[in-house]
């Protein structure tokens, strides 16, 4: 997964890149508690594809 940082009328700034398996992926001390979104971009190492589906009982995202 990859954490961006929201910067209004800039392009959003990639925070780096983390595989995570079923655990927590920590990006360190954010400046802030808003304006961040993360993306995943390949689930099983596979990039996106129609049939592929993620299922999680829960996602937790902390400051």
């Amino acid at each position: 997964m990859t954490l961006y940082d929201e910067r209004g009328l800039l392009p959003d700034q990639s925070k780096g890149s983390k595989t995570n398996r079923c655990g927590k992926s920590d990006w360190g001390v954010m400046t802030r508690s808003d304006r961040y979104h993360w993306t995943i971009s390949k689930i099983n190492g596979t990039s996106y594809a129609p049939e592929l589906r993620l299922s999680v009982n829960s996602v937790r995202q902390t400051y």
